[in-house]
């Protein structure tokens, strides 16, 4: 019985056959490299698009939050002037000081 493994089975064929075939082992090689390079930087991109999403949502809440911290202290602070008008209806010749909401408690 004779059984040819590798080099051995091709050991009469010549210099283009060998050529040949490194070639395809080659290029094989190459393009299993491409794909898995591609792939990782596909994965790449989706992680980075995600983190750019990801701030994107965090910046709106963020804007969101103000928003209504601004809207909070705004509508106290027209309570505190239409109280300011009715004082000055009141008693216009008095010295009036408007009272001011610190607007410390906007979230920075």
């Amino acid at each position: 019985m004779n059984i040819n493994f590798g080099e051995h089975y091709h050991e009469n064929s010549g210099l283009i056959l060998s050529f040949v075939v490194t070639l395809t082992g080659v290029f094989f090689a190459f393009l299993g490299a491409f794909f898995i390079y591609r792939r990782s930087v596909k994965k790449d991109e989706e992680i980075r698009d995600l983190a750019q999403v990801r701030l994107y949502l965090e910046t709106i809440e963020y804007f969101n939050l103000i928003l209504k911290s601004v809207i909070k202290i705004a509508k106290g602070q027209a309570e505190y002037y239409y109280a300011l008008g009715v004082d000055c209806e009141n008693d216009p010749y008095d010295y009036h000081l408007p009272n001011l909401i610190a607007s410390i408690k906007i979230p920075i």
